[in-house]
């Protein structure tokens, strides 16, 4: 086999594997327009001053307002970036930690891959406000889902996200993508919230 056909064959690969994930986990069509002012995805339900929000229902009338979610400029997505220094999970180079400061169990990160590899999160991500869509604004993704994390260690994934809908096997694949940055990934409890299994 020539070069040219092994680059020919590897190319061809490579392009079905990231178009997989493109079409596979695409922003769910219900969620299409979130971002924009008087959109019917969710509302106001606070009162002056307390911005609270839930999924638009039958309830709403013409005098519902709307919340609307936050899409990240690639300026703005920079603050959400995740970086692995010495196997720990950093964020504007200071480590994650999830773990509330008079609590045992911690709370969680919602998180997405980019298709180039790259992870997003946050610690916060009030309804109608910050959604898994806000990382990439409105692009698909590689996977999305919730983690925890301890003092910058990794301790459990899962993919919860009712905008991308993600498979467990892509929640697998980020474990492996985050094992090839030097995160220790043994002692991570991986769940798949669609499924309800957990390991």
């Amino acid at each position: 086999m020539s070069f040219r056909t092994l680059l020919l064959a590897v190319t061809a690969i490579a392009a079905t594997q990231i178009s997989v994930y493109a079409e596979d986990f695409k922003l769910d069509s219900h969620y299409v327009g979130e971002d924009k002012p008087n959109n019917h995805v969710w509302k106001s339900v606070g009162s002056p001053g307390k911005l609270v929000c839930q999924a638009w229902d039958d309830k709403a009338t013409k005098d519902t307002k709307s919340c609307v979610v936050k899409y990240a400029s690639p300026t703005e997505r920079a603050m959400f970036l995740v970086t692995v220094k010495n196997g720990k999970l950093m964020q504007a180079g200071a480590l994650m930690d999830s773990t509330p400061k008079k609590m045992s169990d911690p709370t969680s990160y919602i998180f997405v891959e980019s298709p180039d590899g790259k992870f997003y999160a946050s610690p916060i991500n009030p309804i109608g406000v910050i959604h898994h869509s806000t990382f990439l604004a409105g692009g698909p993704v590689k996977t999305a889902g919730e983690i925890k994390v301890v003092q910058g260690v990794l301790t459990s994934i899962n993919n919860s996200s009712g905008h991308y809908k993600p498979s467990a096997q892509s929640t697998t694949e980020a474990l492996d993508d985050l094992k090839k940055l030097g995160v220790d990934i043994k002692k991570v409890k991986v769940a798949d919230v669609v499924k309800g299994s957990q390991n």
